[in-house]
């Protein structure tokens, strides 16, 4: 009995478990609307289909809709602070190519690159990010 119990602890040192540390980030996330800090306006961009998935340390952004084109970026996030950097196109077949125009990623809500949001709400159900000039709602998928 003894031989097993050093056994099983031997085994347990030896497997590294890595997390990621993103907490409630991690995940699959639709976002539903838009706000426009300046106007006060909200955009209901649910029916765009349009999700964000984050795990460990990438954000692919997806757009469901139409070409369905895909968005690679790094990221870091530290308590209520994310900042999005150095965007590539996701190509599969022909790889990735990095993003210099930030217009490609305005229907996303990213504005700038590098783009830094302010989480305002992050749980197991829903997300809220506001950047210098949108407010982004998202729902966990």
């Amino acid at each position: 009995m003894t031989v097993c119990a050093v056994a099983m602890a031997l085994l347990m040192a030896a497997c590294d478990i890595e997390t990621s540390g993103n907490g409630d980030l991690d995940g699959y996330w639709s976002l539903r609307q838009i706000d426009t800090l300046s106007t006060a306006s909200a955009t209901d961009v649910s029916e765009r289909r349009i999700f964000w998935s984050v795990q460990h340390n990438l954000l692919q952004t997806d757009d469901r809709t139409g070409a369905h084109l895909s968005y690679l970026f790094r990221f870091q996030h530290s308590g209520n602070t994310l900042v999005l950097s150095s965007p590539y196109v996701y190509g599969r077949e022909n790889g990735d190519d990095p993003i210099d125009d930030v217009e490609v990623l305005r229907p996303y809500g990213i504005n700038a690159i590098p783009e830094t949001f302010t989480v305002e709400k992050l749980n197991g159900s829903s997300m809220v990010l506001h950047s210098e000039l949108l407010r982004l709602h998202f729902k966990r998928y």
